[in-house]
């Protein structure tokens, strides 16, 4: 178990830095923001975003067949059902944002003078947006393959700082 938690870190940064590389290159050439970079380079970003939970997936499927797929779908929705600490966790950091959001809607000048409020429509599109493309790609990998394979042999609180590191 702990050679295949080595194998799965390496395999993701390695897998995932192959996809970015695309974005330093393009972020180099001049291009900013992602609306200036071509459709490749944005596939590569959400294919190397997505690389942990790919990865988790295959090497789970590789290792214990589909069976072993089913207990990671399994182990996943016996943890989102403790939906209280998600809320907590979510609600409170939201709730500042929101709130901060909310002040320099109502006077730009307040902390960032460059803000047009004419683009906050793009914030809830952008907070919805984020959720399938960042967390939900590395979620499964970190949580769902590495923290079983980790908790095998370290404690819970090692296994935490060593994925938080990550």
């Amino acid at each position: 178990k702990k050679n295949e938690a080595t194998v799965f870190v390496f395999l993701c940064i390695g897998f995932s830095w192959a996809c970015w590389i695309p974005l330093v290159f393009a972020y180099r050439s001049g291009a900013t923001e992602l609306g200036e970079m071509s459709p490749i380079t944005l596939a590569l970003w959400l294919l190397g975003s997505w690389m942990p939970s790919l990865l988790a997936l295959f090497l789970t499927w590789l290792h214990d067949g589909y069976a072993g797929i089913k207990i990671i779908g399994k182990n996943l929705i016996a943890q989102n059902r403790r939906l209280s600490g998600y809320l907590v966790a979510l609600g409170i950091p939201s709730l500042i944002w929101i709130f901060s959001l909310l002040l320099v809607v109502r006077d730009p000048e307040f902390a960032f003078p460059l803000v047009v409020p004419a683009r906050w429509m793009f914030i809830p599109i952008g907070f919805l947006a984020a959720i399938p493309f960042g967390p939900l790609g590395e979620e499964l990998g970190w949580r769902g393959y590495l923290q079983p394979r980790l908790l095998s042999t370290l404690n819970p609180v090692l296994a935490g700082v060593i994925i938080g590191a990550i």
